[in-house]
């Protein structure tokens, strides 16, 4: 499509998708893997990615009343972390793509669905990648709360993935898979120096129970509303405020 024809639309794709990356960077993170997908084509959609945004606008309506729930009653100041991976799921350039989503309170405070950079060559590295992202958001939160006045016991960090947990954990027996590759050492050193330094310690997590694998991958509908309610994405409605 050139760039007159797509001037000529009466359907303002562009407008609509800027507008879902408003919500999802707000209060519906529960979108944000939709979104992410329709963010590739802003310049070259077509008559296919105009019928997707309209379904996300359809979901959206149905779920106007939704966002993230805080009840006010906790007064624990700690968060965890949720990373995840979906390991070279776009077609042609086979990248993977990152999930991670940090909570406090009962409630989702940060998260992300990006595409990550490069192509990874396993399951397990792709999820490094992700590991990687998810603690230097941590890291960024970690001091921020201390400034506060809430200092921060080891963050519990949870990954789907054994083989990634075990790299971090056990650097010496992957050293040398991991040498050649630059950046994926740089990776896992990073999120291998943070559990050192006691301020991350990280353990499994089984995928059906994995909050962030809601941003890295299309779910069939009751696992999606399942993680959905662990986001903390709910109908606020049914919680007045008081």
């Amino acid at each position: 499509m050139s760039a007159e024809q797509i001037a000529a639309q009466p359907y303002d794709y562009r407008g609509i998708v800027g507008s879902l990356q408003y919500l999802v960077r707000g209060t519906r993170p529960d979108i944000a893997n939709a979104v992410r997908e329709l963010s590739k084509f802003l310049s070259c959609y077509n008559r296919t990615h105009c019928d997707a945004a309209r379904r996300v606008l359809k979901y959206f309506k149905w779920t106007s009343t939704y966002g993230l729930f805080l009840d006010g009653k906790t007064s624990d100041v700690t968060y965890k972390v949720y990373t995840d991976a979906s390991f070279a799921c776009q077609p042609k350039e086979r990248k993977s793509i990152t999930g991670y989503v940090i909570q406090m309170a009962g409630t989702s405070v940060s998260w992300c669905s990006s595409k990550q950079e490069s192509v990874s060559l396993s399951t397990a590295e792709a999820e490094l990648i992700a590991l990687s992202e998810g603690a230097k958001e941590s890291e960024w939160l970690w001091h921020l709360l201390g400034e506060m006045g809430f200092p921060q016991v080891p963050v519990q960090v949870w990954c789907d993935t054994n083989a990634a947990i075990s790299i971090v954990k056990n650097p010496g027996d992957h050293k040398a898979s991991w040498e050649p590759y630059k950046h994926i050492e740089i990776r896992y050193l990073i999120t291998r120096d943070l559990v050192e330094l006691g301020r991350l310690k990280i353990a499994y997590r089984a995928t059906t129970e994995m909050t962030a694998d809601i941003l890295t991958k299309a779910l069939p509908t009751k696992q999606f509303l399942k993680l959905r309610e662990k986001l903390g994405v709910r109908d606020l409605e049914l919680y007045p405020s008081t």
